[in-house]
């Protein structure tokens, strides 16, 4: 059985809902200043080559990529519900379960995280985790002070992220109140752009756990979910969602793309006058304004 190689870090059903009429992207590469002159199809798009293949003991595998697609698969119909009408819908307990592990997976799964996580391991907590490591002669767990070169496996690392993305999930879940995510959308008359970028989470602080902040994310190119954590969300003037595809190319590492290039290149242009730290935050509590 052959093996997958381009293993997309956000999900190419999920890259289609912000594509154009010609099922395709303007993709910008922040590291080169330039939009590509070739619109691109998610297949193109927010992958890297062999990102979840591994080699375990001379073993080839792609187990991860294997876990992550079987999580796409399942949140794909709620995905489609949560966005193909463009009016207000019935939202169930059920479907924000489901998006708000998605939102937690994208979280930890975005490159952008390789090297947080990567220094947040050193001080992980192996003794109280949800999971231990069995020795397979004598049956008893192995404390993980034995197991330092284990901790420094690429196979391991990476598993240990979606491991994260769970835990985060779990811990809201207990507490999770359909009222407190909310989905705005676009009328279908209204223009269908939205930024989507390679750290693609809005969140108003930083947590260890992206779901207990308040966060905006773009759903689709005519959606947009609001964590409000119990706050009231006001009418959200047109100027905001602009604010929102600023602030996403802001804090984009590499790829930004959009349906539509001129609306792209406006965005790039507009963002120039947000060039220090101290205007990239005054930015962001403009767009949480909406939130009271």
């Amino acid at each position: 059985m052959n093996k997958s190689k381009r293993h997309h870090y956000i999900p190419k059903f999920f890259i289609n809902g912000f594509t154009g009429e010609d099922g395709k992207l303007s993709v910008l590469d922040k590291t080169k200043g330039t939009i590509d002159k070739i619109r691109k199809s998610p297949k193109q798009i927010f992958f890297e080559w062999n990102r979840n293949s591994f080699n375990i003991n001379g073993y080839e595998t792609d187990f991860l990529e294997n876990v992550y697609q079987f999580g796409e698969t399942k949140f794909a119909d709620i995905y489609k519900k949560l966005t193909e009408k463009f009016e207000p819908i019935e939202i169930t307990t059920y479907d924000i379960l489901h998006l708000t592990l998605f939102i937690s997976e994208i979280h930890w799964r975005i490159p952008i995280r390789d090297k947080i996580f990567n220094e947040n391991i050193k001080n992980y907590d192996f003794e109280n985790a949800p999971f231990k490591i069995i020795d397979k002669k004598t049956g008893k767990k192995t404390p993980f002070s034995q197991l330092k070169e284990l901790t420094e496996e690429p196979a391991f690392i990476e598993s240990l992220k979606h491991i994260q993305s769970i835990q985060d999930y779990i811990k809201n879940s207990k507490n999770i109140k359909v009222e407190n995510w909310l989905i705005y959308y676009r009328p279908k008359e209204a223009p269908q752009l939205k930024i989507l970028c390679d750290n693609p989470i809005i969140t108003r602080n930083e947590s260890e756990n992206v779901l207990e902040s308040e966060l905006i994310f773009n759903l689709s190119k005519s959606k947009t979910v609001y964590h409000t954590k119990g706050n009231r969300l006001k009418e959200i003037p047109p100027m905001n969602n602009i604010s929102i595809d600023i602030l996403l190319y802001l804090q984009a590492e590499k790829f930004v793309c959009c349906s539509d290039e001129s609306y792209l290149n406006s965005i790039i242009e507009i963002s120039k006058l947000y060039n220090t730290p101290e205007k990239v935050l005054y930015l962001k509590n403009e767009i949480f304004e909406v939130f009271e």
